[in-house]
């Protein structure tokens, strides 16, 4: 659904000879998808329940897309323990389905739960990192997230803009404007 045009889609879809088990996970992916991205939660739901009504396949089964999608959507509406429970229920997760749960107890202010998955998590990308630092400081745990800043950067992973803005944010938290001039420093260093 890269062109946000849902009813174009289903028409190639109803269009289709055979019937694509990929074809009809894209298009309700991406339906549910735009309805976590435009709020509408309970059209989502309408979505989730008819998947549940008459498809053949449990929970726990659903592809992995799917569910990741479920877990955004859910999240993006204010249904974090309902985004927490899919999380759960997945029988296969990957870095898109841990990245999801933890900006959705980011986003939540569920700092505890949070920390948790990330702990967790068996593999990390800048997004990961980026998520929970940025998260720690705006909760206010700044010295946490500085300390995870630094061990981003001895993992080696190259800090982006929005890192920088964590961190930056953490040292406004702790008042630590030397630690903040040091860090702007580094942003230019590196031409942000």
């Amino acid at each position: 659904m890269r062109n946000d045009d849902l009813d174009a889609a289903r028409q190639i879809f109803d269009g289709m000879d055979e019937k694509l088990v990929a074809a009809w996970n894209a298009m309700i992916s991406g339906v549910l998808s735009a309805c976590a991205n435009a709020g509408m939660f309970l059209h989502g739901k309408q979505v989730h329940a008819y998947i549940l009504r008459t498809e053949e396949i449990l929970l726990q089964d659903f592809p992995l897309s799917m569910n990741n999608t479920l877990i955004t959507l859910y999240w993006k509406c204010g249904k974090i323990d309902e985004a927490g429970m899919i999380f759960k229920n997945m029988s296969i997760r990957d870095l898109v389905s841990w990245n999801a749960i933890l900006s959705a107890y980011v986003n939540a202010g569920r700092i505890g739960g949070a920390k948790s998955f990330f702990s967790e998590m068996t593999e990390k990308n800048l997004l990961t990192w980026t998520v929970i630092i940025s998260g720690l400081a705006q909760n206010g745990f700044g010295e946490e997230a500085l300390k995870l800043f630094d061990q981003m950067k001895l993992e080696g992973f190259k800090p982006c803009d929005y890192a920088f803005a964590g961190a930056i944010t953490s040292c406004a938290v702790l008042a630590a404007l030397e630690n903040g001039r040091q860090l702007h420093a580094q942003l230019v260093r590196f031409g942000f």
